[in-house]
């Protein structure tokens, strides 16, 4: 009905006021809260046809912020674009625009020495930890390699 339809935008245009979401963010959201099917397909066209929901701009944003503000690698943002609802296409397109591997790798080096910081253990023991928290933070094996390197030469600098 209309006013079902009117709810759902009104829902989805409060969403994206508080941040920009993904096409399937909105979509999960409607359908999460009971609106039928063809409700949220409407509301979700009707959002990108206006330019409030752009997946393309979305992935570059997340990409950008989450990347700089929380120190995670392409691993880990690609799933998290994933699950998002980013197709696979779009996410490796904003991968390569704002998280190049050389911009990763200077990431990696970036968390290295924040982590070193706290980190208790030296030598092989302080190499392993390194390698599984970059892991953890979804590093490719080329950023975790330099920035290892970088954490040896340091080491062996003190």
């Amino acid at each position: 009905t209309e006013s079902t339809a009117k709810a759902a935008y009104r829902w989805s245009i409060g969403a994206l006021a508080r941040r920009m979401r993904s096409t399937g963010e909105i979509s999960e959201g409607l359908t999460r809260r009971g609106y039928p099917p063809e409700v949220v397909r409407q509301v979700v066209e009707d959002l990108t046809a206006r330019g409030y929901l752009d997946d393309a701009q979305f992935a570059l944003s997340w990409v950008e912020s989450r990347a700089a503000n929380r120190n995670y690698g392409r691993i880990r943002l690609l799933r998290e674009l994933r699950d998002k609802g980013i197709p696979d296409s779009l996410a490796h397109r904003a991968m390569d625009e704002r998280l190049p591997p050389d911009r990763e790798s200077e990431l990696a080096i970036t968390a290295v020495e924040k982590k070193m910081r706290t980190l208790r253990k030296s030598g092989r023991e302080g190499r392993e930890a390194l390698y599984r928290f970059l892991t953890s933070r979804g590093f490719t094996g080329r950023a975790i390699s330099e920035a290892l390197k970088h954490y040896s030469n340091k080491e062996t600098q003190v």
